[in-house]
């Protein structure tokens, strides 16, 4: 029983590391098409410069706000003024991106459908736990029976592109910029 155990778990560490590595290259293959189709664009440098130098203006303007015993009000109206011109241009980052959208999105669809084609019924992990009823369908998809700590290959695919994407977009300096405080919905609100 130990030997067949052991044979299983290597087994299924094989196919978990083979979806980690099919998902390290779909999502290289989505940053190589992004970096192609908007990030060597100049109007996506151009729109980058200017959402940083908003961003540093603001940064600024705050920073003086707490030093200054002056009258806050002309600088509270320029940092209004700065916001909305920073949305305006993260609004504007954002059209430009949406092209490479496309086209990453479909050749992304191309692949999953081909690797769950390839891995169909396959059990390539086995939960430690029962998922959620809201994650059930993701990670039992295209596998039968009712044990519903077998993991299938979409699951992990999907959390593995997410954070090599991300990681991804941060090492190369493609990742989004952080909004200023009070452009985020998760920011305190203002007193």
């Amino acid at each position: 029983r130990r030997g067949i155990r052991r044979h299983m778990g290597a087994h299924l560490l094989f196919l978990s590391s083979l979806v980690l590595l099919v998902s390290a290259f779909t999502a290289s293959l989505s940053e190589l098409i992004s970096y192609f189709l908007i990030y060597r664009t100049p109007q996506y440098k151009h729109l980058k410069g200017e959402v940083e130098r908003l961003q540093n203006k603001i940064d600024k303007i705050r920073d003086g706000m707490g030093s200054s015993s002056g009258s806050q009000l002309p600088r509270q109206r320029q940092i209004e003024s700065l916001e909305q011109q920073l949305t305006e241009a993260n609004k504007n980052m954002q059209l430009v991106k949406v092209k490479s959208f496309f086209a990453v999105g479909l050749c992304m669809f191309i692949l999953l459908g081909l690797f769950n084609q390839l891995f169909e019924g396959i059990v390539v992990a086995k939960l430690p736990f029962v998922p959620l009823k809201l994650f059930r369908g993701i990670a039992h998809r295209n596998l039968s029976g009712d044990d519903w700590t077998d993991c299938s290959m979409t699951f992990i695919y999907f959390l593995a592109s997410m954070v090599f994407r991300q990681n991804l977009q941060q090492y190369f300096g493609f990742a989004p910029p952080k909004p200023a405080f009070g452009q985020s919905p998760f920011d305190a609100p203002n007193r």
